[in-house]
């Protein structure tokens, strides 16, 4: 089936107006396979309006318009819709009183020019607009809608749903799946991905939105399973790039995560200017979570507001590393993002290049600050550091989100095949059992330690807990970007294996990340082998027994495990430890 859409309105030609309309028409036609023939855009005058009706009423079998029914006099594309179809205008008595509360209820005098608002051809049928007052119309192959994007989206998914039913559209339904990717190159995403389709009857394309670009993938419902194995091998080409699907958004998605972390948060903003509390304050809900947003636009405001030092300020500037890592110290909630930069179009020097910002980061005692560079005028510097900033967290809490719900599961499997109940199991590795539930239920994470106690309990890897396969290979290349690691939060630590437990090995290397005073644990452990660790960044505290083993980086140190021992990074910077254990323990 092909459509046309015509869009009525001088002010779209003259450009006093821009366009959306098309864009939503478009999207919703094509889930259920309505290809587009035309768009076509005419100015509020009968007669062209009129041939643009013939001309497209020739080649397609639905056209779509939008404009021109409202009650002033250049409202006439129902006058010409009558006119084309051979039919007068009538006014049913129950519209017109549905028209007449509606003037009531917000307070406006209803006058006889706005009974043309429901004035219809003979014999057309009409959906009601529950945000506005002009009803969409539908005779001989044309729907009419009102040009006022709200009303058109309110009542286009009532008359597709009419249509698809009517004409039968639904034996073979369209499906479509959106993979939302942030931070990547159109191209690159292509060069990526344009492998995967090979089957026939799947097609793909690129959406480019304002909060990201859609890999957009269409078929039929019988091929719904294809496009789900498509969908997994895209995730492991680019999942670094991705954080949603279909109709998720950056801001939706970063509520969501933080809700299900249980953490509430704040912002702190100089250059988006309160535009990042603003897009999280749309989210519906958000309240419950959100504690404050603030402005801090001047020096003195950051040093008043957030406790920024003065010395900061004038030693590093206000778009700084520094600057943005002491805001989000400033603000007492779980979770904290600011943003400080330089928008435009004046400002910039050589170091400090317009465009420049600083996005901070912190999740609880762990701080991410990350330096950008963007592209454009203020507002799209401003808009793009608020979409950046959101990516990040989503980046952030989606790897927490993951390993802590994918480590419960598998306790909890592990657990119930050993027949133990919770409280059994607590005991086992002396924790609360109200604890080990929210572990279970991806609420909590457990440290370094619990988790090597509750494996060793239930009578399997650590490494268990977090891969997905169980093939023995002698050979494994593990790419960077595909590594999955074990955090936790309490403990500020984050350990990745470098293999994993599908190869059969005599040595297991690991990489530590421990943040600012991160640890293993408060408690000591041990277990038969030996181990070897290499600093490659920062400083580590190693207690083996009654002895303190200060590494710096490019120290290394043996010992064997069978000796008490744990670590701990006792400085304010982050830590990375090559760490050698024989024979593997997790």
């Amino acid at each position: 089936m092909k459509a046309a859409i015509i869009l009525v309105g001088t002010e779209l030609l003259n450009g006093a107006m821009v366009d959306t309309n098309s864009i939503y028409i478009a999207e919703q036609l094509n889930k259920y396979g309505i290809e587009i023939e035309f768009k076509l855009t005419v100015r509020d005058i009968k007669d062209e309006i009129y041939k643009t009706i013939d001309y497209c009423k020739k080649n397609v079998d639905l056209i779509i318009m939008s404009g021109g029914l409202g009650p002033t006099i250049d409202d006439i594309t129902k006058e010409v819709i009558a006119s084309y179809c051979g039919k007068k205008l009538i006014v049913e008595e129950e519209e017109l009183q549905i028209l007449k509360e509606k003037f009531v209820n917000v307070g406006i005098p209803f006058k006889n020019i706005n009974v043309k608002e429901v004035e219809k051809p003979e014999g057309a049928i009409s959906f009601r607009n529950d945000v506005g007052m002009a009803p969409a119309i539908y005779i001989n192959g044309i729907a009419a809608f009102p040009g006022v994007p709200r009303e058109l989206y309110n009542m286009f998914p009532k008359f597709i749903n009419w249509y698809a039913k009517e004409y039968d559209l639904l034996q073979d339904e369209i499906y479509i799946k959106d993979i939302i990717t942030y931070g990547i190159a159109e191209s690159l995403i292509d060069e990526a991905v344009r492998d995967l389709f090979t089957e026939n009857g799947i097609y793909y394309e690129f959406l480019v939105k304002d909060y990201g670009i859609l890999i957009r993938m269409q078929t039929t419902q019988s091929n719904k399973n294809k496009v789900e194995k498509i969908t997994k091998k895209i995730y492991n080409k680019i999942g670094e790039f991705i954080f949603g699907e279909d109709d998720d958004r950056l801001e939706t998605k970063a509520v969501e995560l933080l809700r299900r972390s249980q953490m509430n948060f704040s912002v702190a903003e100089s250059c988006t200017g309160g535009m990042l509390a603003s897009t999280l304050i749309g989210v519906p809900g958000v309240s419950d979570i959100f504690k404050e947003g603030i402005v801090s636009y001047s020096n003195e405001a950051k040093i008043k507001r957030l406790g920024v030092k003065k010395d900061t300020l004038d030693i590093y500037g206000a778009v700084s590393e520094q600057t943005a890592r002491e805001m989000v110290l400033g603000l007492k909630t779980d979770v904290a993002i600011s943003t400080t930069g330089i928008a435009g179009p004046d400002g910039g020097t050589k170091d400090k290049p317009v465009g420049l910002v600083y996005i901070g980061i912190r999740i609880k005692d762990k701080i991410y600050v990350e330096k950008r560079v963007f592209k454009g005028d203020r507002g799209r510097v401003r808009k793009k550091a608020v979409s950046q900033a959101l990516f990040s967290l989503i980046k952030i809490l989606n790897e927490d989100v993951w390993l802590m719900s994918s480590i419960g599961e598998r306790i909890k499997k592990s657990r119930n095949e050993m027949g133990l109940s919770l409280r059994e199991l607590a005991a086992r590795v002396d924790l609360s059992a109200s604890f080990l539930s929210q572990i279970e239920q991806g609420k909590a994470s457990p440290s370094i330690e619990n988790l090597k106690k509750i494996a060793t309990s239930l009578d399997v890897k650590v490494s268990y807990l977090i891969e997905d396969e169980e093939e023995k290979n002698n050979t494994e290349l593990v790419r960077h970007n595909e590594r999955k690691y074990i955090e936790s939060l309490d403990s500020n630590t984050k350990m990745a294996l470098l293999t994993t437990s599908n190869i059969d090995k005599a040595m297991e290397p690991i990489l530590y990340e421990i943040g600012p005073y991160g640890e293993s644990g408060r408690s000591y452990y041990s277990h038969h082998g030996e181990e070897f660790i290499f600093i490659v960044e920062g400083k580590l505290d190693i207690y083996i027994d009654d002895e303190i083993h200060s590494l710096g980086e490019g120290d290394s140190l043996y010992f064997k495990s069978s000796q008490r021992h744990r670590f701990k990074n006792n400085t304010d910077k982050a830590t990375r430890a090559i760490w050698v254990v024989n024979p593997p323990t997790f």
